[in-house]
């Protein structure tokens, strides 16, 4: 089973500037099961469009290859986690 976290930000983003910190403490803590990536809305719109995001910051959790979840706007460290936790 793949599993993948992928957060869609933008330097310009306050909200995704504050999860950033979490994002990636989550991603050193759960490392070994999930795969994380982060995709700067400004330099790759078009990965953006594909997964159909509409604000910033949002994290897509996807199981092999398939979209599990979908955390927008003001993400909390808890939420994120739980996702993770239940992915």
């Amino acid at each position: 089973v793949s599993k993948s976290a992928v957060i869609f930000k933008s330097g310009f983003c306050s909200y995704c500037r504050m999860v950033m910190p979490d994002f990636h403490r989550l991603a050193e803590e759960f490392k070994d099961n999930v795969d994380f990536r982060e995709v700067d809305v400004t330099q790759d719109a078009n990965a953006a469009v594909e997964n159909k995001v509409m604000s910033l910051p949002t994290v897509i959790l996807k199981r092999d290859g398939a979209e599990f979840r979908r955390l927008t706007g003001s993400i909390t460290r808890e939420r994120i986690e739980q996702a993770l936790k239940e992915l």
